[in-house]
C-alpha cells in the first residue's frame, strides 16, 4: 500500500467519524451522509449525473474490499440504495471496511479527475471544520 492510500484511508475514516452522530430522526449510515455532502458540493461542479457516475464507479471499485456492496447502487438522485440490505449480510467490521472503502475510492477518483487543489477545496466546502492535514504524505494536505 502506498502512503497516499494510507492518507486517503485516514481522511475517509475522519470524514465518516464526523458524520456518525444521528440527528434524532431516522438513523442513517455515516457513508450516506458523507456521500450526500460530497454530492452537494461536487454537483455544483459536475452536475448531479456527473456525481452519480463518480459514485457508481467508486462503488464498483469498493466491491473489491467489501463484496457485499454488490447490491448497493447509486440512485438517480445520487443517494445510495441497497445499503441496509448489504449491511444485513455483513459483520460490523465488514460494513465499516465497506464504508471506508467506498469513501476512499470516491476521494481517490476525485483526486485523479480534478486534482489535489480542487479536491481540497471541495472537502473544505463540505467540511469546513475538519483538519485535512495528515501525518502521512496526503494528496489533500
Amino acid at each position: 500500500m502506498q502512503p497516499t492510500d494510507l492518507a486517503l484511508r485516514d481522511l475517509a475514516t475522519r470524514l465518516l467519524a464526523s458524520e456518525s452522530g444521528g440527528d434524532g430522526g431516522m438513523p442513517e449510515f455515516s457513508v450516506m451522509r458523507v456521500c450526500a455532502k460530497l454530492g452537494a458540493v461536487l454537483s455544483k461542479l459536475a452536475g448531479a449525473s456527473g456525481y452519480r457516475s463518480l459514485l457508481s464507479r467508486a462503488l464498483v471499485l469498493a466491491q473489491a474490499y467489501a463484496p457485499a456492496l454488490k447490491g448497493v447502487h447509486a440512485a438517480p438522485d445520487g443517494t445510495l440504495e441497497g445499503l441496509a440490505e448489504a449491511k444485513a449480510t455483513m459483520t460490523i467490521e465488514e460494513f465499516a471496511r465497506g464504508e471506508t472503502a467506498l469513501v476512499v475510492q470516491l476521494l481517490s477518483l476525485l483526486h485523479t479527475f480534478i486534482g489535489e487543489p480542487l479536491t481540497r477545496q471541495l472537502l473544505k466546502d463540505a467540511w469546513p471544520t475538519i483538519d485535512l492535514s495528515s501525518s502521512t504524505d496526503s494528496p489533500t494536505s
